[in-house]
């Protein structure tokens, strides 16, 4: 889980959310699209959006490269975490566990001021305190390496090879 229920899960900071969003390896492509066939309403190369019982859904797809990285695609920007920094963290929704994308990722897709709807950026404006304080000051000083604040198609392709 990732968006704003991961940010809820392991801040404990509510508000309300316009859908459920799901980060899931890309190899599991198939598996997701079959699991929701016949309630998918667009397909894209970096997620499935569906809805299910009047609920959004949206999956997005990671790739885990050969040295332990991982990235995440979208269509302005790459998500681009080094190994050691994208494992899944486990946080609490109403009192049951569940697992969120690791505090960087939630920290990147947050604080990214890519190219996103106003929409998209009203509820990040809302996440950025409650994520701001899963890292400490030397992590947030790395993550501007990774997660820059106008990040643009050029920056991610320079770090998808290693260069930015």
């Amino acid at each position: 889980m990732h968006g704003g229920w991961g940010v809820e899960a392991l801040t404990g900071v509510s508000r309300p959310h316009g859908d459920i969003d799901l980060l899931v390896p890309v190899a599991e492509r198939p598996k997701a699209t079959e699991i929701f066939a016949g309630n998918i309403i667009k397909k894209s190369k970096h997620k499935i959006k569906v809805r299910y019982k009047d609920v959004k859904v949206e999956v997005s797809f990671f790739e885990r490269r050969p040295d332990g990285s991982l990235t995440i695609d979208m269509p302005f920007y790459m998500i681009f975490v080094p190994k050691g920094y994208n494992d899944e963290q486990i946080g609490k929704l109403g009192g049951v566990e569940v697992a969120t994308a690791s505090r960087f990722i939630l920290y990147g897709e947050v604080m990214l001021k890519g190219q996103k709807t106003t929409v998209t950026q009203a509820s990040n404006v809302e996440d950025a305190s409650p994520v701001a304080t899963l890292l400490n000051d030397e992590e947030k000083q790395w993550a501007k390496k990774y997660f820059p604040e106008n990040i643009t198609l050029w920056k991610a392709l320079l770090h998808r090879f290693g260069l930015g």
